[in-house]
């Protein structure tokens, strides 16, 4: 049998904490429902239908979410979390929406990167995708199949952001370096990319 520790209020619910360390959030109603009390213990059958209770709300919760946005894996497993839905139910979840392809990391990676590849760097990219929680293989996948390029990604972020500047300023060039390595472009690929820039507009000029 299962025990129930403690019942104790958390925002607009109830915590429920038993004593196998899993706790749960359960509204003022399915406490009555399943008749819970602190120090009570609770049987098999109300403990499965407890966990089914909970996965049914936490499903609907994480197709809420993805109505909404995209998200991995992760990012779904980081929100059910933080709602408190018990490991072994947010396995399930997970598995429910893979099976059904509704998460899909390198889906996910492959959208990412084409949506901030005029935007970021490669180095930046991956970062942002390391800590989306997407694999390095699937990383590695997503750029072997897109028609990234390092070059033509500084080359548009550049444009977009040099007009804000005074390129014969010294100070102002090297703020645009700033500005450039902090996207994550190395800073001899920025220099090469401004140098590159700087003459072009100068040809333009006299064209």
């Amino acid at each position: 049998m299962i025990r129930v520790v403690r019942i104790e209020p958390y925002k607009n619910r109830n915590k429920v904490v038993l004593d196998n360390e899993e706790k749960f959030l359960l509204y003022k109603g399915d406490i009555r429902k399943f008749k819970l009390e602190s120090n009570q213990e609770i049987s098999k059958v109300t403990y499965n239908e407890i966990k089914q209770l909970l996965y049914e709300r936490g499903k609907e919760r994480a197709l809420y979410i993805l109505d909404k946005t995209f998200k991995t894996e992760k990012q779904i497993k980081d929100k059910l979390i933080q709602g408190m839905y018990p490991e072994d139910v947010i396995k399930r979840i997970l598995e429910f929406l893979k099976k059904y392809d509704i998460i899909n990391d390198k889906r996910y990676a492959m959208l990412y990167l084409d949506y901030k590849k005029s935007v970021y760097s490669k180095r930046k990219i991956i970062q942002d995708l390391y800590t989306k929680g997407i694999s390095k293989e699937l990383i590695d996948e997503a750029f072997m199949e897109s028609d990234f390029s390092e070059d033509d990604s500084i080359s548009s972020v550049l444009k977009k952001r040099a007009k804000r500047y005074d390129l014969s300023d010294s100070k102002d060039l090297q703020k645009l370096y700033r500005y450039l390595v902090g996207k994550g472009y190395s800073f001899s690929m920025v220099k090469k990319a401004v140098d590159n820039y700087i003459l072009e507009q100068k040809n333009s000029f006299y064209e």
